[in-house]
């Protein structure tokens, strides 16, 4: 037997779960490949970012590389002028002022003593002056190469300043003991803005210790100093970390050599955000037509089958629950194919309904048919009970007279059942209730008489049995009560009371007789008989027969399910 069908909406045993299901794991190797060259391509953007960035860092590098250099070669090439070396006025002014003649970029160059007082200086100062409290200068007097740092603004000349120091490496040269070329910051910043005029770059020169000796963006950019001082330590190119604005950023370290590197820097926003976009694209746009495709797919199943195919199910349901006169409809809309489908359907339930309606004629009328012939059967049969009636009234023989009153008892029994048989509702559902009262009615009256005084009573549950039942269970009544009362001599009359009671899945058909008997011969020939009917139609009804308190209490158990009339 097939189980019905799952109420859940979204059955997994569905057309409208299963298809789209299948068109998904269609599609997933295309989504599969379609995530793994994004994420691939991803990647690669990314490794492109940062080696752009690195190259694009060397490139804007290359012009403070190139004045740097430059102001290395001019201290070196000094340096070897006595005349500056030992101080030598005016001389040494002179030869410092041509030495940076024509070169915009340098502000000054001078001749310093350990003590940090200025000597000798190709722009003539207002005042002394004396740089022994800048950081660089104690670094430059320990360094045996070139040293750079940045000299406040206003102490030297009025303007900021990065200073190029290199030691005075000559043993005459009792006084001096570096020699600084000041490079304009404008003229940095200058270079700075050049390289960086097609660029989203930020541009920062800083020391070996992560200190900034020049800029034109804020310092907010950079990341905090310990920070930056470990990157560089590491010697990485290229690294991200959050600056001191709290924002991503990734930076390219360009080491410049004599203590000063170049640090570009790039918001992670303008070069990350663009790929995760991108990212989201590449893997979101199938993802996205895959879900359309679904979602098409869904409604399509729902308006072009789904719905006809319940409307045609919903019709098969009240054909099976006798409501043949339900058809199909509104259906004009629907494919050809279910079309047909619905006009198969309501043809067959045409069909259907007209061979019920044929088939409840002929069944009013064989059961008419079958009802007069339990009226005929129960005719004949008081003919039958006439018949003895009258040769009990001519035959002297008790022997004989009991024998006509067995037979009696039992042509009786069978008239009252095609009676009740005749006057029932169904033929196929005989009420016990109705049938037991009057049966046993009957029986008290044929079996009374010549001294014996008969008293039956009965308890009887609303139970329906079939006629095939129904004949056999009477019988059975017959000879129970006829074996003790009619093979019997009745010493002392008692009442006998039979109940018929519905016990979960069984029948009990109970009989006890109250009445004290003398048993005649257990041998005779009309016992025996009697014995062996109750067993032949116990055994009919299905039955399992027991027997208490000598014979005076009879109990019948029958299945419940075998005895009922068909639904």
């Amino acid at each position: 037997m097939s189980q019905a069908p799952k109420s859940k909406k979204f059955n997994t045993d569905s057309v409208r779960v299963r298809l789209p299901i299948v068109m998904a794991l269609a599609i997933l190797p295309v989504l599969m490949f379609s995530l793994a060259s994004a994420i691939k391509d991803y990647r690669d953007r990314q490794d492109s970012a940062a080696r752009n960035l690195v190259s694009s860092a060397q490139i804007v590098t290359s012009e403070i590389e190139r004045v740097i250099s430059n102001a290395e070669q001019v201290l070196l090439m000094v340096r070897r002028q006595i005349a500056v070396t030992d101080n030598y006025q005016p001389a040494c002014r002179e030869f410092l002022r041509a030495a940076i003649a024509g070169t915009p970029a340098f502000g000054d160059l001078a001749v310093v003593a350990r003590d940090g007082e200025m000597l000798c200086s190709a722009v003539a100062q207002a005042q002394p002056v004396n740089v022994s409290a800048e950081a660089w200068f104690r670094t430059a007097l320990e360094e045996p190469g070139l040293t750079v740092g940045r000299l406040i603004g206003g102490k030297w000349g009025g303007e900021d300043l990065l200073v190029a120091a290199l030691p005075v490496d000559v043993e005459s040269a009792a006084h001096s003991a570096l020699l600084i070329l000041s490079i304009r910051a404008t003229f940095l910043d200058r270079a700075l803005r050049y390289a960086m005029r097609d660029s989203e770059f930020d541009l920062f020169l800083v020391d070996d210790d992560a200190v900034v000796l020049a800029t034109r963006s804020p310092a907010e950019i950079l990341p905090k100093r310990e920070i930056l001082r470990a990157h560089m330590a590491q010697g990485k190119d290229f690294f991200s970390v959050h600056s001191q604005s709290k924002h991503l950023y990734y930076y390219a370290l360009v080491p410049l050599g004599r203590g000063i590197s170049a640090v570009v820097a790039s918001r992670a926003i303008e070069t990350s955000l663009p790929l995760e976009i991108g990212l989201a694209l590449d893997v979101g746009r199938p993802l996205l037509l895959t879900t359309i495709a679904l979602l098409f797919v869904w409604v399509a199943l729902e308006r072009m089958a789904l719905r006809w195919i319940r409307h045609l199910r919903a019709v098969v349901i009240a054909h099976r629950r006798g409501m043949t006169g339900v058809r199909a409809r509104d259906y004009e809309d629907a494919p050809i194919e279910f079309r047909e489908l619905g006009d198969a359907v309501n043809t067959m339930a045409e069909a259907v309904e007209s061979r019920q309606a044929r088939l409840v004629a002929s069944l009013e009328e064989r059961e008419g048919l079958v009802r007069e012939l339990h009226h005929r059967v129960k005719n004949n049969l008081q003919i039958i009970v006439s018949l003895i009636n009258m040769e009990l009234r001519i035959v002297e023989r008790d022997d004989e007279r009991a024998r006509l009153q067995e037979m009696l008892a039992r042509v009786e029994s069978l008239a009252i059942v095609h009676h009740a048989a005749y006057q029932a509702e169904s033929l196929q559902r005989i009420s016990m209730s109705e049938l037991l009262p009057a049966f046993l009615a009957r029986l008290e009256h044929s079996m009374a008489g010549e001294g014996r005084t008969v008293s039956i009573s009965h308890e009887t549950d609303d139970i329906k049995m079939t006629m095939d039942a129904a004949v056999p269970l009477s019988q059975f009544l017959v000879e129970v009560i006829s074996e003790r009362r009619l093979f019997s001599e009745v010493e002392r009359d008692g009442a006998i009371r039979v109940a018929l009671r519905e016990e979960g899945d069984e029948i009990v058909l109970r009989v006890d007789d109250d009445a004290s008997v003398a048993p005649l011969d257990e041998q005779s020939r009309r016992r025996a008989l009697s014995k062996s009917l109750v067993a032949a139609f116990s055994k009919q009804l299905g039955g399992v027969l027991e027997r208490q308190d000598a014979g005076k209490t009879t109990i019948l158990r029958m299945s419940g399910r075998s005895n009922a009339p068909a639904p």
